[in-house]
């Protein structure tokens, strides 16, 4: 009986080893997949918020300036998550939520209006004084409606399977980067010509 413990005690200490070397493994994998989408993302952004500020602008001269979009737009979020509430771990996550959207104008100042990147995060946080209501009341719910849509698609191309699966994913996850950053510039415009 003690013998058969011991051995179930081996055997268990052995699956536990071969699970956190195979995570140890994948770690690498995961995160160089997490930054490629990172960085799909950010292009993304760039090239639907230039469409969505200028309705006549054609799909090539689009492409053409996203390129020159990319560093600054990064740099403003990267400005923004600093001086917002990357710098306190465990506030962090409420001063998102009380700061966050006071930035939402930043990504449109940038790009509109050409300002750099400091100047539009001041100009977005000063800009949306009194706005923070609307402006998470309405972002929440669009990001709301874009999860759920993401997640039902999701399911129904899960049904056509993997191949299908791994096709049109990424096109459900751009349709909702599209309309995401579609939703935040039409609020941005709004809250922008309502400003005191």
């Amino acid at each position: 009986s003690q013998q058969m413990q011991q051995l179930g005690g081996e055997q268990g200490e052995a699956v536990s080893g071969a699970l956190v070397s195979m995570y140890k493994g994948l770690l690498p994998a995961i995160g160089a997949s997490m930054l490629i989408m990172w960085v799909i993302s950010l292009i993304a952004s760039a090239y639907f918020l230039l469409i969505a500020l200028n309705d006549k602008l054609t799909f090539q001269a689009a492409l053409t300036k996203t390129p020159g979009l990319i560093i600054p737009l990064f740099l403003l979020s990267l400005w923004i998550m600093i001086r917002s509430f990357i710098w306190i771990p465990l506030l962090g996550i409420i001063l998102a939520i009380i700061l966050g959207p006071r930035f939402v104008c930043a990504p449109v100042l940038l790009v509109r209006d050409r300002k750099g990147v400091l100047e539009s995060a001041s100009m977005s946080y000063a800009k949306t004084s009194g706005y923070w209501g609307k402006i998470f009341g309405n972002t929440f719910v669009a990001a709301v409606c874009a999860m759920i849509a993401v997640m039902v698609l999701g399911m129904v191309v899960g049904i056509l399977g993997m191949r299908v699966s791994g096709i049109l994913m990424p096109m459900v996850n751009m349709l909702s980067t599209a309309f995401i950053t579609i939703f935040v510039v039409r609020l941005s415009s709004t809250v922008l010509s309502n400003a005191r």
